[in-house]
């Protein structure tokens, strides 16, 4: 029990403020009154009673949750390096240019995703801005033509050169092993797949001019 009463403070308050004085005793007894007042609710907060152990105790259910958030990220962090990869991008190159950034300086790697059958446009590009600039890698990826469905009697043509996916193939061959600027992966050439098209061309930087500073995507 404190050595003076809630009502004994008031009065000496009142008397206080009625005269515009306080006596220094007085002022001294209210802020240790003040303090110790805050310091036992906060030991009472912080030292867990018998009611506060049980179940339905505040101060358990704030652990168990607070507990339960901590262990809910360490899981999720670890999951995220252990669980096997979505999308692997686990094709094999059909065509490739492995050396064409070794042993120069190769500051920027010009991709462009083309169709098979537009050699012309590929033509045009070398012939103009692809083939300016000094320190500069110019590549054209690809997938692979759509296969002739087996189970069809009339053979498969691409709709705008009329040729088969193999007369395709053999051209792309002829053309890559002049310019040898030709990469390509064994995916299916489509518009649905231009996203794994997108990730070929990082993956070739990555695997065969990691020292080169810029890499631009040039449609």
């Amino acid at each position: 029990p404190l050595p003076f009463s809630h009502s004994l403070l008031t009065r000496r308050f009142l008397s206080g403020c009625a005269s515009g004085k306080f006596e220094k005793p007085f002022v001294v007894l209210v802020i240790g009154a003040v303090l110790f007042g805050y310091m036992t609710a906060r030991v009472s907060y912080l030292v867990p009673n018998k009611s506060r152990c049980t179940g339905s105790g505040l101060v358990e259910r704030r652990l168990r949750s607070e507990l339960a958030s901590v262990l809910g990220t360490y899981e999720r962090r670890m999951s995220d390096t252990q669980r096997p990869i979505v999308n692997p991008h686990a094709f094999d190159y059909v065509l490739n240019a492995p050396g064409v950034c070794k042993g120069n300086q190769v500051e920027t790697v010009i991709a462009v995703p083309s169709r098979i059958h537009s050699f012309e446009a590929r033509r045009a590009v070398r012939e103009t801005w692809g083939g300016v600039a000094n320190n500069t890698v110019l590549l054209f990826f690809f997938g692979i033509v759509q296969p002739a469905d087996s189970t069809k009697h009339t053979p498969y043509y691409e709709p705008e050169t009329k040729l088969t996916p193999e007369e395709l193939q053999t051209l792309l061959r002829k053309e890559s092993s002049v310019y040898g600027d030709i990469v390509q992966e064994n995916f299916i050439d489509s518009y649905r797949n231009l996203s794994l098209k997108s990730v070929a061309i990082v993956r070739w930087v990555s695997l065969y001019c990691p020292g080169s500073t810029f890499v631009i995507k040039a449609d």
